[in-house]
């Protein structure tokens, strides 16, 4: 692919991940909060932000392997896919951000909190390894 083509390309997808911002984003926000529903969902189940936001990603990383092994998807197309999973880490730079955040100011107000123990059970092996296993 020709270097402009793909600068064609970036341009195109900021701009549509700045309008999946301003719209899908409004939907599971707060006006406080951006990252609102990663908080409150793993507040329901138990779980940490990044566990839920862990969750969340890998619905749309499965479709990306199932258009990778048949070449096609069954409901949004493979752009949007792949456009949710880039909004979704962008997030998750967001999330990483807001824990470190809270981390420093328990550490200045000098505050312990208990962190959650890390999942032990038996999880399906990792995206990588599904598709080592696949193929």
């Amino acid at each position: 692919m020709h270097y402009q083509r793909m600068a064609e390309i970036q341009d195109e997808l900021f701009e549509r991940i700045r309008k999946i911002r301003e719209t899908k984003g409004r939907e599971y926000a707060t006006d406080e909060d951006t990252l609102a529903d990663f908080k409150e969902v793993a507040a329901e189940c138990g779980t940490t932000p990044l566990q839920c936001w862990a969750t969340y990603v890998k619905k749309h990383e499965r479709a990306i392997d199932a258009y990778i092994r048949e070449g096609s998807v069954k409901s949004e197309s493979i752009n949007d896919r792949i456009l949710d999973v880039i909004v979704y880490h962008i997030l998750l730079l967001g999330l990483i951000e807001d824990l470190h955040t809270y981390e420093a100011v328990l550490r200045f107000d000098d505050v312990e909190v208990a962190r959650p123990e890390p999942f032990r059970g038996t999880a399906p092996s990792t995206h990588s390894e599904r598709l080592h296993e696949e193929f």
